[in-house]
């Protein structure tokens, strides 16, 4: 098993230490890891999520133009790329081309899915580009996944269908990605859970990761962000007893502590010069909060060069916007929540660093 997988309940900003120097001596650095959304556009309507209010309008990044932008990204010191976004990034016609040029380019490459949509001939096309695939899968019966991804209870078996073909064609070319699961631990689905871990466990995937809910500001949903819902040390011991030397069951439980602690120990957000979002319509955002929200865009690929975007006065702006910003606006628990901890002790020591 990858001892690395903890680090999905934390983050592997230490291992950067060139450009966590340059971000301390006041530079414009470049980000080390961008989230792409090719497309605007789900086939599901899962009752979760977070940006449900885009609306689905159905635009698709354009392929030539992503192209441009990754080949720049990367000679800009982008390391890293994930396509996902507001959509289901599957669904974009050039998937599999855009990520075997983000890998050509030198960019490493994932993707989280709903995975309805990855049969084995996409497989046979994505998985020799990618680090790793992470399906959402956040449902243990065919009734219950299609009430919480707003499908038909047919895709249950598709999806699981589907990672048992992907992890056949990663073991047998033995391709170095690594397969996993992330569910969201709601109050319609704990009950399940359990089964689910055993029913995964069976299809060879390397992890299972299960994360507390965290509303968007901006989400019309009304679900509540209670992190365990009918969860105590039973269910634990449950999950936790199917990990095993090749199967590794994660339970978020410092992203369930962010929700439990409703608030942030730090004022407003670090984080965002190591990150950004490219959503379909080619603007460059912070994050995930900002989505659609024009007055935070860097700019746009369509318009600029990934440079001229990263190095424009109206960049700039923005991020000292956010730097005056508190962090209200934020959900409880983000991606960037442990890299934020993380850089306030670096800006912030306590007394007596030298003695080690």
């Amino acid at each position: 098993m990858d001892k690395h997988l903890n680090y999905i309940d934390s983050h592997k900003l230490m291992y950067h230490p060139e450009r966590i120097t340059a971000w301390l001596d006041g530079s414009n650095i470049y980000p080390l890891y961008v989230e792409i959304g090719p497309a605007n556009r789900c086939n599901y309507r899962c009752s979760f999520c977070a940006l449900d209010y885009t609306g689905y309008n159905g635009k698709f990044v354009d392929t030539g133009r992503l192209r441009k932008a990754l080949c720049e990204m990367a000679d800009c010191g982008v390391k890293s790329s994930m396509f996902a976004g507001a959509g289901e990034p599957l669904l974009h016609p050039d998937i599999c081309d855009l990520v075997a040029y983000a890998r050509k380019v030198g960019i490493d490459v994932s993707i989280t899915t709903n995975g309805s949509l990855l049969t084995a001939q996409m497989s046979q096309k994505l998985l020799q580009h990618l680090a790793w695939l992470r399906i959402s899968l956040n449902a243990g019966s065919p009734e219950n996944y299609a009430k919480i991804h707003g499908c038909t209870g047919d895709n249950f078996e598709i999806v699981l269908q589907n990672l048992s073909d992907a992890v056949s064609l990663k073991n047998e070319y033995h391709l170095p990605l690594t397969i996993g699961v992330q569910c969201l631990i709601l109050g319609e689905n704990v009950a399940e859970i359990p089964d689910l871990a055993s029913r995964l466990k069976k299809t060879g995937v390397d992890y299972f990761s299960l994360k507390p809910y965290s509303r968007h500001p901006n989400c019309i949903n009304t679900k509540l962000e209670d992190p365990h819902p009918m969860i105590d040390k039973t269910w634990f011991a449950d999950i936790n007893s199917h990990s095993t030397e090749n199967f590794e069951v994660i339970v978020r439980n410092k992203a369930i502590n962010s929700i439990n602690a409703n608030s942030k120990s730090y004022p407003h957000c670090l984080g965002l010069p190591f990150f950004a979002c490219i959503e379909a319509d080619g603007n460059i955002y912070p994050c995930h909060t900002f989505i659609n929200n024009i007055e935070y865009s860097y700019g746009n690929i369509i318009d600029m060069s990934f440079k001229e975007v990263w190095g424009s006065s109206r960049k700039l702006k923005v991020m000292q916007k956010l730097a005056s910003e508190n962090n209200d606006k934020c959900r409880l628990s983000c991606r960037l929540d442990q890299i934020n901890l993380y850089l306030w002790q670096l800006k912030n020591p306590p007394a007596h660093v030298n003695f080690i």
